[in-house]
């Protein structure tokens, strides 16, 4: 029996019934998983070092997928609004 970290997310979506396959909401969360890559490759490649970002392009990229999906989208701009507030103290020498 293949494993959910052997497949690609449409894999995963063309054939988990068919196969029996487990989800795995601990290393591969349903709303983590759609289209080619899952959130954390993206959120790894473009900010690998800026946990403010990641946790902007997290709620961001999930938010469709979730039942409340303003929710998401007012965390991320909680996250974005932070980020913002720390550029400009670093700007003005804070």
């Amino acid at each position: 029996m293949k494993k959910l970290n052997d497949v690609t997310p449409a894999e995963w979506d063309a054939t988990a019934e068919t196969e029996g396959w487990v989800p795995d909401p601990v290393n591969h969360p349903s709303h983590y998983t759609h289209g080619k890559w899952e959130a954390i490759e993206v959120l790894e490649e473009f900010f690998p070092t800026d946990p403010l970002l990641w946790q902007v392009g997290k709620y961001i990229l999930r938010h469709e997928h979730k039942q409340n999906s303003v929710q998401d989208l007012e965390k991320a701009a909680w996250y974005l609004d932070r980020k913002i507030n720390k550029l400009k103290e670093q700007q003005n020498g804070k």
